[in-house]
C-alpha cells in the first residue's frame, strides 16, 4: 500500500493533452534567456516563438553544444544530431515528438514538421513559470486527424495539417 501511496503522490505536470511518456530527469533550469535554434521550415519557426524564450534564430549547422533550445524535424541534419546527441527515441507515428531537457539544453526533435510543432507547444506548458524540469516526452497523436473538420465546406483535406500550402 505504501507504494501506491507513493505513485499516487508523484506530481507529474498538467499537460493538455496528456502526452503518452513523460520521464523526470534530475534537475531543473530557467528557460527565460536561453537562445532558441530551429530548423529553416514554417511549422520549426513558430513553434520556436511560440516556446517563449530568448529570440528565435535560424540554425546555421554548428554543433548543438551550448545552452539553448534546438528545435528541428527527424532526418534533417540538425534533427539528426539532436536525435544522436539526445539519444532520442523520435516516435515513428506522423505528427508525433520527442523532447529532452536537462542542464540548460532543450531537444525538440518532431517526426514531421508538425510534430515539430506540437512538441513546441508540449514544451511551452513544461516551461511556464520561467523553468522547466529535467524530462525527457515523448508523444504522438492517438488519431491521424487531430480536429473536427468539416466535411460540407469542402475543409475535409486541411484536418491533417500537412495539406495547407497546397491549399492555398
Amino acid at each position: 500500500m505504501p507504494s501506491l501511496l507513493a505513485l499516487c503522490l508523484a506530481v507529474l505536470p498538467a499537460l493538455q493533452p496528456g502526452v503518452k511518456e513523460y520521464a523526470e530527469r534530475p534537475g531543473s533550469f530557467p528557460v527565460g534567456t536561453l537562445p532558441v535554434f530551429h530548423q529553416d521550415l514554417v511549422q520549426c519557426r513558430i513553434g520556436a516563438a511560440e516556446v517563449r524564450a530568448g529570440t528565435p534564430q535560424v540554425w546555421r549547422g554548428d554543433e548543438p553544444s551550448a545552452d539553448g533550445i534546438y528545435v528541428a524535424v527527424a532526418g534533417s541534419p540538425l534533427g539528426e544530431k539532436l536525435t544522436a546527441r539526445f539519444a532520442l527515441d523520435v516516435p515513428r507515428e506522423a505528427q508525433g515528438y520527442a523532447i529532452r531537457a536537462e542542464r540548460g539544453i532543450v531537444a525538440i526533435v518532431g517526426r514531421d514538421p508538425v510534430g515539430a510543432l506540437y512538441g513546441c507547444e508540449t514544451f511551452r506548458q513544461m516551461a511556464d513559470g520561467g523553468t522547466v524540469a529535467g524530462a525527457v516526452v515523448r508523444d504522438w497523436p492517438d488519431f491521424r486527424y487531430r480536429s473536427n473538420v468539416s466535411l460540407g465546406r469542402g475543409l475535409w483535406n486541411l484536418g491533417d495539417g500537412e495539406s495547407m500550402d497546397r491549399r492555398f
